[in-house]
């Protein structure tokens, strides 16, 4: 992100320490995304932190909290979004 330009020194947030579902925590390094598009909609500054490179990317609450309903399709691997 920063090679590409989309984000600088002046986005980054100091560290937050996180709970794990087993008990133990971890420090992550944290910065802005000033703007980010899911499907056809934009979302605007959104808190991400850094986790382990070998761990998948996860939506969390301060991006699925923008909508007015999340839905989650198993069948169709899909999740539905709809604004609020």
């Amino acid at each position: 992100l920063i090679r590409m330009k989309l984000i600088n020194e002046n986005d980054f947030l100091p560290g937050k320490t996180y709970s794990l579902a087993d008990g133990s925590t971890v420090k992550s390094p944290r910065f802005i995304i000033k703007q980010m598009k899911i499907g056809g909609y934009v979302i605007r500054n959104i808190e991400v932190s850094i986790t382990n490179s070998n761990a998948d990317p996860l939506l969390g609450q301060n991006v699925l909290s923008k909508f007015k309903s999340v839905i989650q399709d198993n069948e169709k691997k899909r999740i539905v979004l709809r604004i609020k």
